[in-house]
């Protein structure tokens, strides 16, 4: 039986037993809003681009339970690790391939990925791919690897906007150490495949009065250049924490102060892909608040680099050790959702409690053809669109961060529209003035946060 063959049992049953973890957790409100998206499918969409949508709908044959949502998650990061593990076993081999493989499968970034569907899991296949593929192609095994890298990189970009920082990456490491490939036209046929990418965003944001792109550069973008130290230093301790200590240890090891490799052109493929993005969301991270999941990228294309090390003799010890930590933080942030922690310490409270609320509007007012449903914020919107009974439009009147919600409800009227209104802050006047009239219904509490149910209509139908 051969390693590819090995790896894809494997990936299968680790694919298998994250997916059956995921029918036990209800959806995050992010979630439940990138479904919502998989219901009106569009060439782009305001917050992101369409793949993670596309990725949905296309797998939506499972139905739209919480396992069959996530069953996107659970394909990116299977092939994910396939490549990843694939990559490593051309490099150094067998033993190389399943140290990368182990050490991926117990990376709590890992389960995080597995676990919720997000542009992060179109985002991490493709660019695992386009690394894979892309060594392939510079290393000379063949010009299929151009252009097969062209496509994964355009699929890449139709995921997530931060998709750039490969191009780029490949961009420099052609500079610095291959200039050679500028010459060969197979480069620029991929160049070319991977700028298709950028073609249904484009398209969407033509439309949309370039909406998209205003606010990823808003919202990626700082407004003056004063450091922020306190947000660096939790970003730079962060990043420690996506590979876990130990495997951040081996990993600068080997990239800075390891010299063996130094020479060897894979090891400047992948360093350059793994530096880019890191240096790059860490500079960006002295002016303005990063979140930790955009760097992972750069980590998850360096654990080759750890696997090759371990698998030549070097730190085998310590990885053993890392693989313990990691397993270990693993299964503690796959049971909180189910432990009776307090709130301060839940690292799942972001998750809990939607579905309560969603629950608690169901028993005051049951569901019927007439009835609409508003809310306040696009989270709230999007889990009440999912788990009540029939998904129904979910309307967003009141004033609110701008989000898909606005361009949905562009030119909705709402007078003589009455229902009922969920959400996390108490909107009753603003709701009397847009209906005519609301009536608080329900004030409650969940682990999450405070909710309010008001029913609107017109002020003298109300009783």
């Amino acid at each position: 039986m051969t390693f590819r063959t090995k790896l894809l049992i494997a990936l299968l049953i680790t694919g298998v037993i994250r997916g059956l973890y995921n029918v036990f957790i209800p959806l995050h409100p992010d979630e439940a809003y990138y479904w919502l998206w998989s219901r009106y499918i569009d060439w782009s969409y305001y917050d992101h681009p369409g793949m993670t949508a596309w990725m949905i709908r296309l797998l939506s044959f499972a139905g739209d339970s919480e396992g069959a949502v996530r069953l996107t998650a659970v394909f990116c990061m299977t092939g994910a690790g396939y490549a990843l593990s694939m990559l490593s076993y051309k490099i150094k081999g067998e033993n190389a391939g399943w140290l990368c493989f182990i050490a991926f499968a117990s990376l709590p970034a890992t389960a995080m990925g597995y676990a919720f569907v997000t542009p992060d899991s179109p985002l991490i296949l493709f660019w695992c791919l386009s690394l894979y593929w892309g060594l392939l192609a510079v290393t000379g095994e063949g010009k299929r690897y151009f252009i097969m890298t062209g496509v994964a990189i355009a699929l890449m970009i139709t995921g997530k906007y931060t998709a750039v920082l490969f191009p780029a990456s490949l961009f420099f490491y052609i500079l610095l150490f291959d200039r050679s490939l500028f010459r060969d036209k197979y480069t620029w046929l991929a160049c070319l495949i991977g700028m298709c990418g950028i073609i249904p965003i484009v398209i969407w944001n033509m439309q949309h009065d370039w909406i998209s792109i205003k606010f990823q550069y808003q919202h990626g973008t700082s407004k003056s250049f004063r450091i922020l130290w306190d947000e660096f230093l939790i970003l730079l301790g962060g990043i420690q924490l996506l590979p876990t200590p130990v495997f951040a240890f081996i990993i600068y090891k080997v990239s800075f102060y390891f010299k063996g490799y130094r020479k060897e052109q894979w090891f400047k493929y992948i360093f350059t892909i793994f530096l880019v993005p890191t240096l790059f969301f860490l500079y960006k991270g002295l002016f303005r608040k990063m979140e930790l999941n955009w760097p992972v990228i750069g980590f998850l294309s360096a654990l080759s680099l750890l696997a090759v090390y371990v698998a030549d003799g070097y730190h085998r010890k310590l990885y053993k050790t890392g693989i313990v930590f990691a397993a270990a933080a693993t299964a503690i942030m796959m049971m909180t959702p189910f432990l009776p922690l307090p709130d301060k310490i839940n690292i799942s409270r972001r998750l809990l409690g939607y579905k309560e609320a969603v629950e608690e509007l169901s028993a005051v007012a049951p569901p019927d053809a007439g009835t609409q449903y508003f809310s306040n914020h696009l989270t709230v919107a999007s889990i009440m669109a999912y788990y009540l009974k029939g998904h129904p439009r979910v309307y967003i009147p009141v004033n609110s961060r701008y989000s898909q919600f606005d361009i949905w409800d562009s030119g909705a009227d709402y007078s003589g529209m009455k229902g009922y209104y969920l959400g996390f802050n108490d909107k009753g006047e603003e709701l009397a003035n847009i209906f005519g009239g609301a009536e608080l219904i329900k004030e409650f509490s969940t682990i999450s946060r405070k909710f309010y149910i008001y029913k609107t209509e017109p002020a003298p139908l109300l009783k």
